[in-house]
């Protein structure tokens, strides 16, 4: 489906990690997720839409999205966010081990992370951490680690635009199965950030746990961004209405 120029994949989270070891069977895939703010700065920065519509396959992430599309007539079959996603696809993972590589947050956190995945999933073995602070200049000598590693997927949690930049800029360089731009999902399992409680997952309020946690971050994305979001959705609307909803087969 197309949202504000974006085509996304709508299905349930087992066929998503499906599809994407589908496509990693015989060739590189890139992933990214698609919520209100990365649609809200793919539609104020070219280079990021160009960086988001380079991937093989953006996910739905987030209830705003899905609100979104039911103001263009047409529903998501699942709600598609990395945490939901990525454990599927680690636990669907063959043949083992799958070996992974984190980049993003503090030298601490994501090493934290890493001890995380290993430990919550007997199939993965973390190749190698990197924190997201790196400079410009150091991003071949990452890169060239990366590949060094022999990893099979590189997930990437630098926030946005950076990490879907990041892996578009390096995407044919890149020597990995499948690499994945997932957001806050390191903090998480670095433990920077607490993970949602199964009544915000239930309520579908997870930017209010989010504000809580980061508010000089997070306020103006969501009560300033939330807004700004309908509108274009209401102006693309009302522009495009033939091209709201590229593939209907899935509703």
């Amino acid at each position: 489906m197309e949202l504000l120029g974006l085509r996304l994949a709508t299905c349930s989270p087992e066929q998503a990690a499906g599809q994407v070891l589908r496509v990693a069977g015989s060739r590189r895939i890139t992933v990214a997720f698609v919520n209100m703010h990365t649609a809200n700065l793919s539609c104020e920065h070219p280079g990021y839409h160009h960086a988001l519509s380079n991937a093989d396959i953006l996910f739905n992430d987030g209830l705003g999205v899905e609100l979104a599309f039911m103001l263009l007539g047409t529903r998501v079959i699942s709600d598609l966010p990395g945490n939901v996603v990525i454990p599927h696809l680690l636990r669907k993972w063959r043949p083992d081990p799958c070996r992974v590589f984190l980049v993003g947050s503090s030298e601490d956190v994501i090493r934290r992370a890493g001890s995380y995945l290993m430990e919550s999933f007997n199939n993965v073995r973390v190749t190698g951490t990197k924190h997201g602070f790196f400079a410009e200049q150091a991003e071949h000598e990452l890169v060239k680690r990366i590949n060094g590693s022999e990893s099979d997927m590189l997930l990437v949690g630098m926030g946005n635009p950076r990490q879907e930049e990041f892996i578009a800029r390096n995407r044919d360089r890149l020597n990995v199965r499948v690499a994945v731009a997932l957001g806050g999902l390191v903090d998480i399992w670095g433990g920077k950030l607490m993970p949602y409680p199964t009544w915000i997952s239930k309520l579908r309020c997870h930017w209010l746990l989010r504000i809580v946690q980061e508010p000089s971050r997070m306020w103006r994305r969501y009560l300033v961004g939330g807004p700004v979001f309908f509108a274009r959705v209401l102006r693309y609307r009302s522009r495009y209405p033939g091209e709201t909803a590229i593939a209907q087969r899935f509703s």
